[in-house]
């Protein structure tokens, strides 16, 4: 019988990364067997809880875990973990779905149930060997954890059928149609005579995606879907108004198969613990200068980078910073398509419906108490971000919030101001960037992962992916922006160079600026199981 021999070692572990909701993870240790050489792997232990879980029979929360570890010239690179679901300890109420190409695993409960999830002595199963390491009770290594949102697979439309306002919004050609009323006959004192036609009305109804297969995308009258024309657009995607279209190809992620999301943004606290990994000229690279008085709070410099509110969302990301990310965590992207399925779900859409549904905006204007976590808001019915103005109480100034504050406990995914499948902040708070099908460069993208290796220079370098504002835009609005540009469908700013458009001098309610633009990483789902009812 292999004997295992726990080591509790001195790891540079930073545990103020935490997301939002009390994801916590401690004790990380090293457990070393004497049969640890011939299997080819290393046990990493800890402990790991977070708050406000849940699973019903619609989908789940998860944590997506992965390992970073340093290696003997300082730096640190990203561990491959086990694919084997029997390498890893973790109790019976536990399941895990590790990834298969090694990057992390995931980790949810195993039945319907709400509340906190602890988790004490998790047993990663690091393929040690496999990264030609040999490791020792002093090996420094990292565990990182992102709270995920289970989306299943499935259909779902695009666009909201809005007549008001319209920014771009997908719609079906083919049922969208300016239809004008029949010619009336009535009554007069002086006879019967033919009353002209009701003013014609414009009906725009959404499309319906049905699978991965290519689609096309063009305002025809042939089976394909449009973006209304281009109304509402800074830049409007690249296909012609009549006739033709372009091919938007299956490989593209449209949003039927399942993925996990963000149930956050990017916080500050994360993203300081992402440059507390990086070399000086990465760390230097990838830094925002970022000002205080958008509540933006990290400061430092390489390897001690911290975050004086580390559970607020980071703002002053752009694409580059987001893609580096999500290639150093072992995530993706989320393209359009999936920001629409992320927030309504299956639904039918509602005109001008939110990530929340049709409820209007009610955005938090006063914080009660210091910003540490603990703090609640006024008015107390809540829904967003979107203040547009300095906030009273808390630490004032305007910008982002914490991740997660309108949560309230053993909710489950029906949070306020949370998208159908429970995840928050889709609609403002901070822009979400996501790859765009109105520019080439966007259509190009495949739904590959990110390995967790970043180029010298900090840059993501996964094949097909954009790597600038071509193929990129923006969703969801933020706390700078007026109501109508949190609206699910609204793309007035959903081809990425639309932020050139942007007019000297204004006040940036209607628009893209870097104190308002966030991120937020997606991963396809491999391998899961649906509760039934």
């Amino acid at each position: 019988m292999a004997h295992r021999i726990v080591f509790f070692v001195a790891l540079m572990f930073c545990t103020s990364f935490t997301q939002a909701s009390k994801l916590k993870i401690d004790n990380v240790r090293i457990g070393v067997t004497d049969s640890s050489f011939a299997l080819n792997r290393t046990v990493i232990l800890c402990n790991l809880s977070w708050e406000n879980s849940w699973r019903d029979d619609v989908n789940w929360d998860a944590v997506w875990v992965f390992v970073k570890y340093k290696t003997n010239d300082g730096v640190w690179e990203h561990a491959t973990l086990s694919t084997d679901a029997s390498h890893y300890k973790f109790p019976a109420d536990i399941d895990v779905a590790p990834a298969q190409d090694g990057k992390g695993v995931f980790i949810y409960r195993k039945t319907i149930g709400v509340g906190t999830v602890t988790v004490r002595d998790l047993e990663l199963a690091w393929q040690s060997r496999t990264d030609g390491v040999v490791t020792k009770p002093t090996s420094a290594v990292k565990v990182f954890a992102i709270e995920m949102v289970f989306v299943p697979d499935g259909e779902f439309f695009i666009g909201d059928g809005s007549l008001f306002n319209v920014a771009g919004h997908f719609a079906d050609p083919f049922q969208s149609v300016t239809r004008a009323g029949q010619d009336r006959v009535t009554a007069t004192f002086s006879g019967i005579r033919r009353a002209p036609a009701k003013e014609a009305k414009e009906i725009n109804r959404p499309a319906r995606i049905e699978s991965e297969r290519e689609i096309f995308f063009g305002n025809s009258t042939n089976d394909h879907f449009g973006n209304s024309s281009g109304k509402g657009m800074l830049i409007s995607d690249d296909v012609p108004r009549v006739y033709n279209n372009v091919v938007v190809p299956e490989y593209f992620p449209k949003g039927t198969k399942a993925f996990y999301c963000m149930k956050y943004e990017i916080s500050q606290g994360l993203y300081a613990a992402f440059l507390n990994t990086l070399t000086d000229l990465q760390a230097a690279s990838l830094a925002p200068e970022g000002d205080s008085a958008y509540r933006y709070t990290i400061r430092g410099k390489t390897f001690s980078y911290t975050a004086a509110r580390p559970e607020r969302a980071c703002n002053y990301l752009d694409w580059r910073h987001g893609a580096a990310f999500s290639d150093w965590a072992g995530l993706r992207p989320m393209t359009e398509f999936e920001f629409e399925k992320a927030c309504r779900g299956p639904q039918h859409p509602s005109p001008n419906e939110y990530a929340w549904g049709a409820r209007s905006v009610v955005p938090i204007a006063e914080i009660i108490g210091e910003e540490i976590g603990t703090e609640t808001f006024l008015p107390e019915d809540a829904n967003c971000n979107s203040t547009m103005g300095d906030f009273k109480g808390g630490d004032g100034g305007r910008g982002p919030l914490r991740c997660g504050l309108l949560e309230k406990p053993n909710l489950g995914r029906a949070q306020p101001g949370a998208s159908y499948y429970g995840i928050m902040e889709l609609s403002g708070n901070l822009w979400e960037q996501c790859v765009t099908v109105g520019d080439p460069q966007g259509r190009r993208f495949t739904a590959l992962h990110g390995d967790g290796r970043l180029e010298l220079d900090g840059s993501a370098n996964v094949e097909r992916w954009p790597s600038g504002i071509n193929g990129m835009g923006y969703r969801g609005g933020s706390w700078s922006n007026q109501s109508f540009r949190l609206r699910v469908s609204d793309r007035q700013v959903a081809v990425g160079g639309a932020t050139a458009r942007i007019a000297e001098g204004s006040t940036g309610f209607n628009s893209v600026t870097p104190e308002s633009t966030g991120f937020r990483g997606v991963r396809t789902a491999e391998q899961y199981t649906i509760i039934e009812k």
